[in-house]
């Protein structure tokens, strides 16, 4: 097809010719990072290419229908990249257009000084920790879903129970690793643990400040989810859905402000945010941090700079916190963390914010965007990585969300592919996955317990 737009505004406000060549080979490269082609495939290489060739045609066309009054004016970049999104998602591509947004942002913040090149992660994933948590499940022959099985069966004299003690034990000592780093800094005021939705965060805010205070170190924890601005503020989209995943949804000014406050030994009252009415209720919760105390922050975007823009960069420590499986399906491909995250969320989800588990996977898209957009390509720039995933909790979670998984054909009558395609894919996966039903293996210390219920650890839900 013939390319209509000539020209292109780069984000410095520069006006460059628009290069199709160029927005093919991102698209190209989003294909081959998601298939896992390599450049010696030959066959995969020229059907990724003529599928990025189709796609680009399509994206086009959209850039067209945005710029149809003047089309030989020049175009934002940030609306072809909008346009590239959009493409892929409604073509199915949903991994492909989930590639894309991390590389979108991962380039825009290595452009606008937030990371380095060398911390840019094209693929949001720590490849050291994942290989580490790969050959540790390996070792323990629960790298596939047929050995997790037979682990949840008890074929060839395992014990479940067994699984779990392992599980627990692998991801308590890397807490015990976090904490001695935590120890060894000097002058921090202020301990970030971030991380994408339901990776685990607050159980382990709890664990960390557990361990440190018996080395005689003093914390206040303030839960920067109390922050968030009243529902009825909130923008909705076309279903009625709010996007809670945003920085911009938490009133970070009044963070920083009260940050600032703190770190200079005066007290606060923080607000209180109840989920079930979608509401914040102002000066509710009173804190103030002593001279020799650390303040201790569990929180989505504790990662993204302007949230605690107010804290210098030295009195700040930043774990981040991954649900990483590394288990293979049926298929021998990866399983994805997100899929299990989105298992945690539907449970706690249902029982704490007053959501049914058809509502949190409808909401699920604005989930990614947020943790694409403002989580993973932080990931390289942390002190530390804290691996939140449990070789063992499949089976756990598959008997407690039971036959309350939503149907998926019910999101693609409404055109909402994205829950449709992750629908399906986690409904085929949990089918494969043997139920597990005794709960009580599951120890009340458990961050899964987070999730599942029955956790005996003090910890605020909202």
């Amino acid at each position: 097809m013939t390319d209509v737009v000539t020209k292109v505004i780069k984000r410095d406000g520069k006006i460059e010719e628009f290069q199709r060549n160029k927005l093919e080979e991102v698209i190209y490269k989003s294909i081959m990072d998601v298939e896992k082609h390599t450049e010696s495939e030959g066959i995969y290489n020229e059907l990724a290419l003529f599928r990025a060739k189709k796609v680009t045609d399509f994206v086009i066309c959209r850039m067209m229908e945005y710029h149809v009054k003047d089309v030989h004016n020049p175009i934002h970049i940030e609306i072809i990249q909008d346009c590239v999104e959009q493409t892929l998602i409604a073509n199915w591509m949903i991994e492909h257009g989930e590639s894309y947004m991390l590389y979108r942002e991962g380039r825009a913040k290595v452009k606008n000084g937030e990371i380095s090149k060398e911390q840019f992660c094209r693929t949001g994933v720590n490849l050291d920790k994942f290989k580490e948590t790969y050959l540790w499940n390996i070792a323990n022959e629960c790298d596939t879903i047929p050995k997790l099985n037979s682990w949840a069966r008890g074929t060839d004299g395992k014990k479940f129970s067994e699984l779990v003690t392992l599980s627990e034990g692998r991801y308590e000592g890397e807490i015990d690793d976090a904490a001695e780093k935590i120890l060894a800094r000097q002058g921090l005021r202020i301990v970030i643990v971030a991380g994408p939705s339901s990776s685990g965060k607050t159980t382990t805010t709890r664990k960390i400040e557990m361990r440190l205070k018996k080395h005689g170190l003093s914390f206040k924890t303030l839960n920067l989810d109390n922050y968030f601005y009243d529902l009825k503020d909130q923008p909705k989209d076309k279903f009625g859905d709010v996007d809670y995943e945003t920085p911009e949804a938490l009133n970070y000014p009044l963070i920083n402000q009260h940050l600032e406050e703190l770190l200079a030994g005066k007290t606060i009252k923080s607000p209180y945010y109840d989920f079930k009415k979608g509401e914040s209720v102002p000066e509710q919760i009173e804190v103030t941090l002593g001279p020799k105390e650390i303040l201790l922050l569990d929180c989505l975007h504790g990662l993204y700079p302007e949230m605690t823009s107010a804290v210098p960069a030295e009195k700040k420590f930043k774990l981040y916190i991954e649900q990483m499986n590394v288990v293979r399906n049926i298929a021998y491909q990866f399983t994805r963390w997100t899929d299990v995250r989105l298992l945690r969320r539907m449970l706690r989800d249902s029982v704490h914010r007053n959501h049914p588990p058809e509502a949190t996977l409808g909401h699920w898209h604005y989930v990614r965007k947020g943790e694409l957009k403002y989580i993973l390509p932080y990931i390289n720039s942390v002190d530390t990585i804290v691996n939140g995933g449990l070789a063992y909790e499949l089976p756990i979670l598959k008997t407690v969300i039971s036959d309350r998984f939503p149907v998926p054909r019910q999101f693609r009558k409404d055109n909402r592919m994205d829950a449709y395609v992750r629908g399906v894919r986690v409904k085929r996966l949990l089918e494969t996955v043997e139920a597990y039903t005794d709960l009580s293996v599951v120890p009340g210390e458990s961050h899964l317990r987070e999730f599942i219920g029955g956790s005996t650890l003090k910890i605020m839900h909202n």
